[in-house]
């Protein structure tokens, strides 16, 4: 399984206190959009959290989306693309999820020129939206891995 409940738990923690510019050794924050900040934990497993009221009642929040995108997509072969292995931690009613941490490099604009389509085809196969440069790594084998994700 990837990531812990114990680690998952200190993430959500982190950001419920306003803790996420202040971490302990071994916690850096590597990614922040307006929803929800990735922290990578000591473990080498990257720990997403939503902040506080940017999910509304009765919708799915970011990681729940991603998660399920996931549990549906994470399986399947892409050529030259794979999902980032994505497991979940539901804490107290707020899911945490602990991602794969992907070292590589995000493509520039130019690049991304490159692997659009790639990353149309994708979209196309399963209705993951949002593959722009910043939710993709390119690693040495100049293949995409796609580290945020969304239906």
């Amino acid at each position: 399984m990837l990531g812990t409940l114990e680690n998952a738990t200190k993430a959500l923690d982190f950001v419920r206190k306003g803790l996420q510019y202040n971490l302990p050794n071994g916690w850096n924050v590597i990614g922040e959009g307006s929803a929800r900040i990735a922290l990578l934990g000591p473990d080498s497993v990257v720990y997403k959290v939503e902040y506080d009221g940017f999910v509304y009642e009765g919708e799915e929040s970011q990681c729940e989306s991603e998660y399920r995108a996931w549990k549906k997509f994470g399986h399947m072969s892409f050529v030259g693309a794979r999902l980032a292995e994505c497991n979940q931690f539901v804490i107290d009613n707020t899911p945490v999820n602990a991602m794969e941490y992907v070292m590589g490099e995000r493509p520039d604009y130019k690049e991304m020129a490159k692997y659009r389509d790639r990353t149309r085809e994708i979209e196309y196969q399963t209705g993951i939206c949002d593959l722009h440069r910043h939710n993709i790594l390119i690693v040495d084998n100049d293949d995409i891995v796609i580290i945020d994700y969304g239906l």
